[in-house]
């Protein structure tokens, strides 16, 4: 009996140690870069806040998440009247691919534009209808979503979440 006993706590602390060692040698490096497990975001780290779809009052909006798609940079998730959609748009005014790390667009954020003028034509080199939006901002709809396992600060855009870092 008392043998058995110790087989298990053996056991137990075995898998406890390789737990910890795992998740210490996963936390050290990731993405070619060191993260720091349950990090504190220091003032100086945050770039923007992210925004609630509660707090869009008063704004004309698209929300997109990035695509690699041909022909369009964005697939259209809520057009400027507040409906649902599946399609892919073009936006310019704003360039997000030269500013955020690879790793941040492809993480399935989505991005809040804030739009002042609605292109509708047909690309000639696509050879179909193409909506193009010209926005002159841009927000991250809270959370924040990255590929880093162990950054905690899903309220805000931080200085790793740029592509010149």
């Amino acid at each position: 009996m008392r043998t058995s006993w110790m087989i298990t706590v053996a056991i137990i602390s075995i898998s406890l140690a390789i737990l910890v060692i795992g998740y210490v040698s996963v936390s050290i490096v990731m993405h070619g870069r060191i993260i720091t497990p349950f990090a504190i975001v220091k003032k100086d780290d945050i770039v923007k806040k992210t925004v609630k779809l509660s707090e869009l009052r008063d704004r004309e909006y698209i929300i997109c998440r990035w695509a690699r798609v041909t022909g369009y940079n964005y697939e259209l998730v809520m057009d400027e009247r507040g409906i649902r959609s599946n399609s892919f748009c073009r936006v310019s005014g704003i360039e997000l691919e030269g500013k955020l790390a690879y790793e941040f667009l492809i993480s399935d954020n989505y991005f809040v534009f804030y739009i002042v003028d609605k292109k509708e034509y047909v690309d000639s080199e696509l050879e179909q209808h193409v909506t193009e939006y010209i926005a002159s901002g841009w927000d991250v709809l809270y959370p924040v979503r990255r590929q880093a396992l162990f950054v905690f600060a899903p309220q805000y855009v931080l200085v790793s979440d740029l592509s010149d870092r």
